[in-house]
């Protein structure tokens, strides 16, 4: 279970300017929340060491970068091989997402692939995963809406 930890106004509204644009320089957001740059500092050092802020990333379009089969698999696992299960899914690179669910396939994880034969052979290398008893693949013939966080976000603001 995770913990949940307090965060105020400020936070938000830091995390807000980081989600827009997660390169905005510390002195930039301090003159538009109209703080100091220190507290911005101090502000964003609490907010990753307590995990919230866990990087600073980028939004792609996977297709545009060559990725033209993304695929999400359900898969059915032996309990006792779970733990190992998802530390081997964690190896594979074109696993970019790997979820924990209800229902009788536990584990959906997101693959990406540039071509059918790539997508294949990394099928075929997850099918090989001992414990794993069942998966179902779910083609993504077209993404019809992506949504970043900060629309999500806007929500909890204090």
């Amino acid at each position: 279970m995770s913990e949940n930890v307090e965060i105020d106004k400020l936070d938000t509204k830091i995390l807000a300017k980081l989600l827009e644009d997660s390169r905005t320089p510390f002195r930039q957001l301090a003159r538009d929340l109209n703080v100091s740059e220190s507290t911005i500092y101090v502000r964003v050092k609490k907010l990753r060491n307590n995990k919230i802020l866990r990087s600073y990333t980028i939004d792609v379009d996977l297709n545009k970068l060559g990725f033209i089969q993304q695929v999400y698999v359900e898969i059915k696992v032996t309990p006792q091989y779970m733990k190992n299960i998802i530390e081997e899914l964690r190896e594979k690179p074109n696993i970019l997402e790997i979820y924990e669910v209800s229902g009788e396939y536990p584990l959906l994880i997101k693959v990406v692939a540039t071509n059918n034969e790539e997508l294949s052979s990394t099928i075929d290398e997850i099918a090989m995963i001992k414990g794993i008893t069942e998966m179902r693949v779910k083609y993504v013939f077209k993404t019809l809406e992506s949504r970043s966080l900060s629309k999500a976000f806007s929500k909890l603001r204090v």
